[in-house]
């Protein structure tokens, strides 16, 4: 993450200073994000491995849901 944000030496002993990122993040971020990105939640809960299920549905489940074209919200 160090040398994302902040730039890479090169072997030559110059710097490349252009970050990569612009805000630093955590091991907690990317794991939220993977559960986030994940179309189906028992794909996330499997691969976070909670003995709950409610664990990963309310801390990892970061994006909102959106609904279905076609189907009514709440069913």
């Amino acid at each position: 993450m160090k040398a994302a944000v902040g730039g890479v030496k090169r072997k030559d002993g110059s710097w490349i200073t252009d970050p990569v990122i612009t805000e630093s993040f955590t091991f907690h971020d990317q794991r939220a994000k993977s559960a986030s990105d994940e179309e189906e939640f028992e794909e996330a809960h499997d691969r976070l491995a909670h003995d709950d299920p409610r664990t990963t549905q309310k801390v990892y489940r970061r994006k909102p849901r959106r609904a279905r074209a076609g189907r009514r919200v709440g069913t």
